[in-house]
């Protein structure tokens, strides 16, 4: 791609430099009606022979002019580097932000896949998540479990993972900090709704309609700091004009959703549901994954 980038900026400074060779100016003389530049005459030559008293032109040489030449020459010369130089550092600086783009897309698509593969929660393994989602400690430290993927692995490890590799492809391609916190926050979320979401499939569904109205809620959040990455990725200098105004969308969205998530939280964290809990993981610790993960549910 870098050959093909090289080869398209040559053949701009080719075309540059033979469009300025053309409007160069020549030497200086008439063009007739068919095109054709017509010899310079003197004065004294167009006389009557009759009328010389010589031979020999009494105009001056032109010095001036011939030594104007090279001056002109130097000038388009350096024109054209200048253009074929600028051209060639537009077309390389263009192609190395399609690749940093092109990895950003990669890693938000990872992180995509870790957050569609989780399908299952299980009691803690070893040492909790020490990290949390506001002032609010996070739906598996809360209930002591490990959100799994359909391979076995942490759901929260592999999504950390995930997002720590999308923050450095995303700040080497020129996005803002801020707009990544709320894309990592998105995603964490999603993350915790979906475990809230299990707890409540296991214990048959104690939230009632608040659930549903819970994961519509967290998906559009996670949608709008998507849709906020993207348009800082791919149109930069536009989306920093109403940058400020859709932060402050999402800190009135991520509010809302807080507070849904910790009276969710609440219901659940209520003795006879952790009990219930406990006792349903305990008795079936080797229930089929999937079938949970697809058991039918709000639309997220």
């Amino acid at each position: 791609m870098e050959i093909a980038a090289r080869y398209e900026a040559t053949v701009l400074v080719a075309a540059v430099n033979e469009w300025l060779q053309w409007a160069r100016p020549r030497h200086r003389g008439t063009r007739d009606r068919t095109g054709l530049r017509a010899i310079p005459v003197s004065p004294a030559a167009r006389q009557p022979a009759y009328a010389r008293t010589d031979s020999v032109s009494s105009d001056p040489p032109r010095h001036s002019e011939d030594a104007s030449m090279p001056l002109m020459d130097l000038a388009y010369t350096t024109i054209g580097g200048v253009i074929g130089a600028a051209l060639t550092t537009y077309l390389s600086r263009n192609q190395e932000r399609r690749q940093l783009r092109a990895t950003v897309m990669q890693e938000l698509h990872r992180v995509g896949a870790v957050r569609d593969g989780m399908c299952d929660i299980v009691p803690s393994r070893g040492r909790p998540a020490s990290y949390v989602v506001g002032n609010q400690l996070l739906a598996t430290e809360r209930f002591h479990l490990t959100a799994v993927l359909d391979d076995g692995n942490d759901a929260e490890r592999a999504l950390r993972e995930a997002l720590s590799v999308l923050v450095v492809a995303s700040l080497s391609a020129g996005v803002p900090r801020r707009v990544l916190d709320f894309a990592g926050g998105g995603e964490e979320r999603r993350l915790q709704c979906e475990v809230i979401r299990l707890i409540d499939l296991r214990l048959g569904g104690v939230l009632g309609e608040s659930l549903e109205e819970l994961m519509t809620r967290c998906e559009g959040y996670r949608q709008a700091t998507a849709q906020l990455l993207l348009r800082a990725l791919w149109h930069p200098w536009q989306s920093r004009w109403r940058m400020h105004a859709h932060i402050r969308t999402l800190r009135r969205e991520v509010a809302a959703l807080h507070r849904m998530q910790e009276t969710a939280m609440s219901i659940l964290a209520q003795p006879e549901n952790t009990d219930a809990l406990v006792e349903r993981l305990a008795s079936h610790p080797d229930r089929d994954t999937n079938r949970i993960g697809n058991t039918a549910g709000p639309a997220a």
